[in-house]
């Protein structure tokens, strides 16, 4: 995969090369997740992408593995709202370098809490939400420049830890859901799904 860098000159002669990236500010994946729940107030899910071609010759193959749980703390104790807290974590691969390893690869967890009220609308309910959570991300990048010759650079990002506040909204159906909402993070972001089948099991 070809990468263009570029050089920053030091003192004395010195020079550090840092690979120039994708020419990219975002793009859009389409993650399949499955939601199992509820069981004594808990749920599980997991999100799962393997090694699916991005459609560009630049970023190559895409890996994704997340899994989480959510528990209800509003059952426990008399509340105005849904009170939920839960953990997730998740990994992200992109691209090969010449070495046969990932090129990028990404680590990430949160931990936090939700809260929520359901009002019902005839044959379906809407469902505001906010949440508060803990993030922590960490990146690692590893790739051959035309200057490093056959040394396989390794860049390894000083891992980020960081607040953020959701709100979204939910749409709940007979036999669907659906939901949309914001996060205000050190790098905003919005979000929104699908799900189908609310089997009650």
């Amino acid at each position: 995969m070809p990468i263009v860098c570029f050089c920053v000159t030091g003192t004395g002669g010195t020079q550090f090369y840092f690979p120039g990236g994708f020419n990219l500010n975002s793009f859009g994946l389409v993650v399949p997740q499955l939601r199992v729940g509820n069981v004594r107030g808990t749920e599980a899910l997991v999100r799962l992408v393997a090694g699916v071609e991005a459609g560009d010759a630049e970023l190559g193959k895409i890996s994704l593995f997340g899994i989480g749980a959510r528990h209800s703390i509003s059952q426990w104790f008399s509340m105005p709202v849904d009170l939920a807290a839960g953990f997730m974590y998740q990994t992200f691969k992109m691209g090969e370098n010449s070495g046969g390893g990932d090129l990028v690869a990404t680590s990430a967890y949160t931990l936090g809490v939700q809260a929520s009220r359901a009002f019902p609308l005839g044959f379906a309910a809407v469902e505001p939400y906010a949440g508060l959570s803990y993030d922590s991300f960490q990146t690692d990048v590893q790739y051959k420049s035309s200057s490093s010759g056959s040394t396989l650079l390794d860049v390894e990002f000083e891992r980020e830890n960081t607040a953020h506040f959701t709100l979204g909204v939910g749409f709940n159906l007979v036999a669907a859901q659906a939901w949309g909402h914001f996060d205000f993070a050190r790098q905003n972001s919005f979000s929104f799904g699908v799900a189908f089948g609310n089997l009650g099991i």
